[in-house]
């Protein structure tokens, strides 16, 4: 009894310390949440209990193993996501009776990795408007919460026209515009364990552009007197996004709005993708 009651005793203290501990919540864990500490009239050793976040998802199961008082120490045995503040314990069985855990709803931490596609119309606001095609492949990295690190890859292709000035009027001849940018960045995801989630992204980066006028790319250039917002090479990239997200398990399907900023033109987009959760 000596022994149980100075394990409890350490395990309390130790709780107390711990920075991580959610003051007057009814739920204190240490730092590692192995251990946490409730108080509790209707728990005694040996009950399994489960933690449960905000949403009625089972977050981790465990033993109570020690008591003092109305105190009960809780052995975290399995967790499925961070024990947070305002959480709540409940009994899930005794040693007298089990409950039927096979209609809870088990709390699934967000991937860490994904990788997905994209494919886009749009239109391109240059010297003068023209459809455009987008296709992207993107990787994802969680860092805490709904924030994210972003690498993404784009091909755009672009059917235009451009006009120049020119002694007898003016000149329009048609313009032919592709590229490649890679893009860094960060995204953001608003309820992102729920089925239905929205999401955002930005970044920045450099796309590699091979553009003709009437399949010369000499034209291009700015001497010519084409007004075509766009030059043969690198340039800078930039691309804002936001959208929904229809949450299956480890896949996810999007649907995107998109504003791009490609050289000295913009482009409008409307784009849908899937992802995959890696790990």
């Amino acid at each position: 009894m000596q022994s149980l009651t100075l394990t409890l005793a350490t395990t309390i203290l130790a709780l107390s310390a711990a920075n991580t501990a959610f003051g007057k919540a009814n739920i204190q864990c240490n730092k590692k949440q192995t251990k946490c500490v409730t108080e509790s009239t209707g728990l005694t050793i040996g009950d399994k209990v489960g933690i449960f976040n905000d949403e009625g998802e089972l977050v981790a199961t465990g033993e109570v193993n020690a008591m003092r008082g109305e105190r009960r120490a809780v052995l975290i045995d399995k967790r499925h996501g961070a024990i947070r503040k305002g959480y709540r314990l409940t009994m899930l069985e005794n040693k007298a009776a089990g409950t039927d855990l096979s209609s809870v709803k088990v709390y699934r931490e967000p991937a860490k990795m994904s990788v997905g596609a994209s494919g886009g119309l749009s239109s391109i606001v240059s010297s003068s408007g023209a459809p455009a095609s987008e296709l992207s492949v993107f990787g994802q990295m969680r860092q805490f919460g709904g924030l994210q690190i972003i690498a993404r890859g784009v091909y755009m292709a672009m059917e235009g026209e451009a006009t120049r000035y020119a002694d007898q009027g003016t000149e329009t001849l048609s313009m032919s515009v592709s590229g490649i940018g890679l893009l860094g960045g960060v995204g953001y995801v608003v309820r992102e364990n729920k089925l239905l989630a929205f999401r955002g992204e930005a970044a920045v980066g450099g796309m590699s552009v091979s553009a003709a006028i009437d399949g010369d790319p000499s034209l291009v250039s700015e001497d010519e007197g084409f007004k075509s917002d766009f030059s043969n090479g690198i340039g800078f990239y930039g691309r804002l996004s936001a959208g929904a997200q229809l949450n299956l398990e480890s896949w996810h399907i999007h649907a995107d709005v998109a504003q791009s900023f490609i050289q000295k033109a913009n482009g409008y987009t409307i784009a849908a993708g899937v992802s995959k959760d890696l790990q």
